[in-house]
């Protein structure tokens, strides 16, 4: 389909919804009385085997819209519980890092400590 033939009906839509926007509330409550009337001559005439194919049609519909929400509700939550898993093990990491670095540090002074007193003992330290 050309895009100008979009275009224009988008234009059409949008006219008619400011329209439809500054419309007052007798007029829109008309259009709305008609409408229905129009909605129930047109269901009136409707053959059962017409009107079983509507509804099966609506109910397809509804059902295939539910089914897109309900995936996609899914797999929000199954990406919020991916995040949350991956903060949580990041924080574990982190805190196992922070103790190893802790440990790794205390060692350290431990193993500088001893030298500086082997060194005291010796009388190799030079104040």
């Amino acid at each position: 389909m050309p895009k100008d033939s979009r275009a224009a009906r988008k234009r059409m839509r949008d006219t008619k919804r400011l329209v439809r926007a500054s419309e007052s509330d007798e007029s829109r409550i008309a259009r709305l009385a008609s409408n229905a009337v129009r909605n129930a001559h047109r269901r009136a005439e409707e053959t059962p085997e017409r009107r079983a194919e509507r509804l099966a049609s609506n109910a397809t519909y509804i059902a295939k819209r539910r089914a897109e929400e309900r995936w996609e509700r899914d797999l929000q939550h199954y990406t919020r519980m991916q995040e949350e898993q991956y903060l949580a093990q990041l924080a574990e990491r982190q805190a196992r890092n922070t103790m190893r670095h802790h440990q790794v540090h205390c060692a350290q002074l431990e193993h500088d400590n001893t030298d500086l007193f082997q060194e005291e003992f010796q009388g190799n330290y030079i104040s």
